[in-house]
């Protein structure tokens, strides 16, 4: 079956353009044109799509095949993008499992174990630490005298990161499910699972059966082996614009961000870059999206080998770096930070803007006040610069939104 990209290749040559050529017609850049192609990037909104339709001057029935797979594809890989916020992407299952679903999986989850503990076997545990035997001394439950401490253990053992969670509740069972409504459900406790259920009799036994699950579930994690999430029918309903998810209307101009066809009516030489994130107001973090809309700027601005992306910030946290809300940042994906550049970073779970301050085989990224500055190793692969901010684009219109 045939992909957009495949599509739209197979429109360019047939009017025998080059990408190059293609991009400079609707305002793109050549990589982004061959990264849609190769299925890297998702179809462009709807309004590029059109514009494409018409500049190949397709037939009633290409055009609507072309805009109905657009569609198709955008929502699919808007799952996959959403996935990916949390830092990990389920392999052969294409279906955003949010980190509020797995946290309220995880958290029944560990209540059901507590609760297959006998009360009694706490209490034979306390007597004996009474007597001067600090009961469960092993590495594996360390001083455990109450469900308190043994939840605190395990949730010690799981650390924070939610891809961990995931595996560890694949291995504890033989299905997981999403429903439309974002839960995330188990089903068919596991052999290993129903071992340590009844070994509960003896926390130690527990524990150490429990631990080695654990244990487990970051090695897949780190290798990437997630388990598998069957979504139900319901889930892959259409669904709405990024933009009305966040609470805004398309009908109201003033929302600040703009579209492809005014831009594209300004004539050529104007480069379209594409807004994937926002930074809602009060915080830091972006909370990222497949192109929500482009931005058309000069193309002389740019470099016409590199990719540029935006993201359109509301929040004030940003103001001690010069930025303010309602302007779009412009940002260089996977350029060259130097000393003193505004950069995107990823680091702890999320993407958040940085003063970026070269130590030589450190680096300090620096927020605003309120921010104590991250100091880390150039070689901490646990930090990633996503970007480096080339350009800050505010209207009056953005500033009043």
């Amino acid at each position: 079956m045939k992909t957009f990209g495949d599509l739209l290749r197979e429109y360019r040559l047939s009017g025998k353009y080059t990408q190059q050529e293609l991009a400079d017609r609707l305002g793109l850049s050549s990589p982004y044109i061959a990264q849609m192609e190769s299925g890297f990037k998702p179809p462009p909104p709807p309004p590029l799509v059109e514009k494409m339709a018409v500049f190949f001057q397709l037939r009633p029935e290409e055009r609507h095949q072309f805009e109905q797979m657009a569609k198709k594809q955008r929502e699919l890989q808007s799952l996959v993008k959403a996935a990916r916020k949390i830092g990990y992407v389920l392999a052969g299952n294409k279906v955003c499992v949010s980190q509020k679903a797995i946290t309220q999986c995880l958290r029944e989850e560990i209540g059901d174990l507590l609760r297959a503990i006998p009360h009694k076997q706490f209490l034979v545990m306390d007597r004996f630490a009474g007597r001067g035997v600090a009961p469960g001394r092993s590495p594996q439950s360390p001083g455990i005298q109450n469900h308190d401490d043994l939840r605190g253990w395990i949730m010690d053992r799981l650390g924070s990161q939610p891809p961990i969670w995931l595996v560890f509740l694949g291995l504890m069972h033989e299905m997981l499910q999403l429903t439309p409504e974002e839960r995330l459900i188990v089903h068919q406790p596991s052999a290993r699972r129903l071992a340590i259920v009844q070994n509960a009799h003896s926390v130690g036994k527990f524990c150490e059966l429990l631990h080695s699950v654990i244990e487990e579930a970051k090695d897949r994690a780190l290798e990437q082996k997630f388990p598998k999430v069957i979504a139900s029918p319901d889930a892959w309903n259409p669904l709405s614009s990024p933009v009305e998810e966040m609470g805004e209307t398309r009908a109201a101009s003033e929302s600040g961000i703009e579209t492809i066809p005014r831009q594209i009516e300004g004539g050529s030489g104007i480069r379209n870059i594409p807004i994937t994130g926002v930074i809602p107001s009060g915080r830091e973090e972006v909370e990222e999206e497949d192109s929500l809309d482009f931005v058309g700027l000069p193309q002389t601005w740019f470099h016409p080998d590199r990719e540029y992306e935006a993201y359109f910030v509301k929040t004030d946290s940003y103001m001690p770096l010069g930025i303010w809300p309602g302007c779009k940042i412009i940002f260089e994906t996977g350029g060259v930070a130097r000393n003193e550049d505004l950069v995107v970073v990823r680091f702890e779970g999320r993407c958040c803007i940085r003063k970026y301050l070269d130590l030589g085989d450190q680096i300090l990224l620096q927020g605003g006040p309120l921010t104590p500055p991250v100091r880390v190793f150039k070689s901490d692969s646990s930090v990633q610069i996503v970007g480096v901010i080339r350009e800050l684009i505010s209207r009056v219109r953005d500033m009043r939104s």
